[in-house]
């Protein structure tokens, strides 16, 4: 009989853990306006894997703070949609914690090196892009149906972009780092 696998055979499996709360982060799940998926609560799933690997690259330390930063800004809008300032601010932490998370990965999981880094650089990219529009449909151009379309196929390649990094860190959960040159 095997035993089952421990953080000390697996040192990246807490991974798994920032897996699940970015699913809980992205998944909007209302009934009546409240959150039944609070998005406090997979920040803090995020933070959580993160500081303990944090030891294996300084990246996993910048998105666990980010993670935690998450849950603060997240807690207000438990009882009602993000709009505005927190809604910018939680779409940064997010971003921040993949592009931290895949810059950790790539020095650390060569099994998932490539992904990662066209990872991190897609997430950054679709966050500047989104932002623009985000500007543009606040600056009252509501009106074009293109730019509602465009603005529609920009939250399809965002959920894309999103299934992609838990794929990736799900991998990663179970591989073994490299050693870190000190």
């Amino acid at each position: 009989m095997t035993e089952p696998a421990t953080t000390t055979d697996r040192p990246l499996r807490p991974l798994a853990l920032v897996a699940w709360g970015f699913v809980v982060v992205i998944a909007d799940l209302r009934f009546d306006g409240l959150d039944v998926l609070p998005d406090p609560l997979g920040f803090a799933l995020v933070a959580a894997g993160l500081a303990q690997v944090r030891a294996h690259h300084p990246a996993y330390g910048v998105g666990a703070a980010a993670g935690a930063l998450g849950v603060l800004i997240s807690v207000p809008a438990v009882l009602g949609e993000p709009t505005g300032l927190l809604a910018t601010l939680a779409a940064v932490a997010q971003t921040v914690v993949v592009f931290a998370t895949c810059t950790a990965l790539v020095a650390t999981v060569p099994r998932v090196r490539g992904s990662a880094d066209v990872l991190r650089w897609a997430d950054l990219g679709l966050m500047l892009v989104s932002a623009s529009f985000a500007f543009a449909l606040d600056s009252g151009s509501t009106g074009d149906d293109g730019l509602a379309l465009t603005v529609a196929g920009l939250v399809l390649v965002a959920l894309g972009v999103a299934v992609w990094f838990v794929v990736v860190v799900v991998r990663a959960s179970q591989e073994q780092p490299v050693p870190r040159f000190r």
